[in-house]
């Protein structure tokens, strides 16, 4: 079974665990890192039993692979005295599978749960440079545009590494019940003049977010777009020599940004009171 098919499978197993009739309000599903058993009852039986006096509620351990189901039953005795019994009960074998599926990929990825890929621009964005799309404005628009492609998407499935396509299938959607961050790809754009930026896609929803701060030059350096960003940064063009494209470039970005005008080869700037200060180190 190829990645794509069981991702499919995968997303419904899970949607039809999020859909089961004994959740209400207060059902819950549990991420517990490195727990053990006894933490694994703790943390469903935090949750308590729901408006409907019983619950059931799902506690999931990625590093260790593991999933446990528990019933959450209120009980009360003769003079109100209530309190909450806990049932381990048999675990849904495809629910079995899907928490061992994300567990590889939490592994394989250093528990990052990201994965990485790096898309060369072609086409209409051909001539684009990180310089240009570095900020909000009409060549980011553009750029976008090329990523929600139906080349691109269809190019971007294929490069994923072969868990990844499952995991946006199943993580994005648990997003809100486990972590913002679960589930994304962060891509990395390199264009012709060897400038790069990175992206990070959302494969459920199909969007495109710019990472800020991640454009650079192809030595390296990178390219601010705020006197924030300038503050503190170094330059070092001494691998190109003497007016270098590259170089050439940052320099007329910088002097277009503040003013100040910049001939050296390898250089740092800073804030020092309502101006920026260029020098050599």
């Amino acid at each position: 079974m190829d990645a794509v098919s069981n991702g499919g499978i995968m997303k419904r197993c899970l949607l039809a665990l999020l859909a089961l009739p004994c959740f209400d309000a207060a059902a819950a599903v549990i991420r517990c890192d490195n727990c053990n058993e006894p933490t694994y009852q703790a943390q469903a039986q935090s949750r308590g039993a729901g408006s409907a006096g019983i619950d059931t509620h799902y506690v999931y351990d990625l590093p260790q692979g593991r999933v446990r189901k528990y019933e959450i039953m209120r009980s009360c005795e003769e003079g109100r005295v209530c309190y909450n019994e806990t049932t381990l009960l048999p675990i849904e074998p495809e629910i079995e599978l899907q928490v061992l599926e994300l567990a590889s990929y939490w592994h394989s990825t250093g528990g990052t749960m990201k994965g990485y890929v790096t898309l060369t621009t072609n086409g209409d964005t051909q001539n684009l440079s990180a310089y240009d799309v570095a900020g909000p404005g009409a060549a980011r628009t553009q750029l976008t545009n090329w990523l929600n492609s139906a080349t691109q998407i269809a190019s971007l499935q294929n490069t994923l590494p072969a868990l990844v396509g499952t995991v946006h299938q199943i993580a994005v959607t648990v997003a809100s019940l486990w972590n913002d961050s679960m589930g994304k790809t962060r891509i990395t754009i390199v264009f012709s003049d060897g400038s790069k930026i990175q992206v990070e896609w959302e494969a459920i929803n199909n969007t495109i977010t710019f990472v800020d701060g991640t454009a650079e030059d192809k030595f390296g350096n990178k390219i601010p777009m705020t006197w924030d960003q300038l503050n503190g940064a170094q330059f070092d063009y001494t691998a190109e020599g003497p007016n270098g494209t590259a170089g050439n470039r940052m320099r007329n970005h910088i002097y277009t940004m503040t003013g100040v005008p910049v001939t050296y080869g390898r250089w740092r700037c800073w804030a020092e009171s309502s101006r920026v200060v260029c020098k050599p180190y």
